[in-house]
């Protein structure tokens, strides 16, 4: 039987090889030596061997694991909200990621990636989703469209009266957070 084509390059025969394969993640990184791979000489791409890797695939996704929970310890220690707690804040107002970021302000990307753990909140916004889990009733101070508008869409951006109006109706509540230790 003849080897398999490249699907990359069409013109190299593929080869099984042993490589070490190094993989990165949230900031670690683990190297799986004897990780086989289908290798073009041609254009140098390689391809993961269906059923070779599942011992090296246990590890990675125990690796994965272990990185998680150490960055969720990390988020403690320091403070802030894990991953997981973010995410149950965001269902507990029974919104999707995108228009809870809305919501919120910023961008569904952003907020995708402090739910998945690849980046870490701010302080301000640890505190701001602290002060809405405690205080839901509050939600309504950020939905687009509120009582007195006509039904019309208030803008993206809050005149700046109203954004004082809001941080000085937050400042009671975002001193019982810090007094209780939560921050």
């Amino acid at each position: 039987m003849p080897a398999p084509i490249c699907p990359n390059c069409a013109r190299g025969e593929l080869r099984t090889e042993r490589i070490e394969k190094t993989f990165r993640y949230k900031g670690q990184v683990l190297a799986i030596p004897d990780f086989v791979v289908a290798a073009c000489p041609e254009c140098d791409e390689t391809y993961v061997v269906p059923g070779e890797n599942d011992e090296a695939l246990d590890r990675l996704r125990a690796f994965q694991k272990e990185a998680d929970a150490a960055l969720d310890r990390q988020r403690e220690a320091e403070g802030l909200l894990t991953p997981a707690q973010i995410k149950a804040i965001r269902k507990q107002f029974g919104r999707t990621q995108s228009r809870f970021s809305l919501l919120l302000g910023m961008g569904a990307k952003t907020f995708a990636r402090y739910e998945a753990g690849m980046v870490a909140q701010s302080r301000t916004m640890d505190h701001l989703l602290r002060i809405l889990h405690g205080h839901p009733e509050l939600i309504v101070e950020f939905e687009p469209e509120r009582k007195g508008t006509g039904g019309k869409r208030k803008s993206k951006s809050r005149p700046e009266a109203e954004l004082a109006h809001l941080a000085q109706a937050l400042k009671p509540l975002t001193q019982e957070v810090q007094a209780e230790g939560k921050v």
